[in-house]
């Protein structure tokens, strides 16, 4: 993975799709720059296993979800 100097610090970012796929990959990459990610999910049960498994792998953690 490339590292961007890019900081989102202070961004709310909302990302549809997040629970799989580019919008899973989105949200854990957001969350890994700072950012508050809300996560848009037509599944409940499949979107708070992505969230889970991104706060496990973000420094952000339970803070910004």
């Amino acid at each position: 993975m490339v590292e961007v100097a890019t900081s989102m610090d202070g961004k709310v970012c909302m990302v549809t799709g997040a629970n799989s796929g580019i919008g899973k990959a989105t949200s854990l990459r957001l969350a890994r720059m700072g950012a508050a990610v809300v996560m848009v999910c037509r599944n409940r049960q499949l979107g708070e296993s992505a969230r889970l498994e991104i706060q496990r792998e973000s420094p952000n953690g339970e803070e910004k979800f």
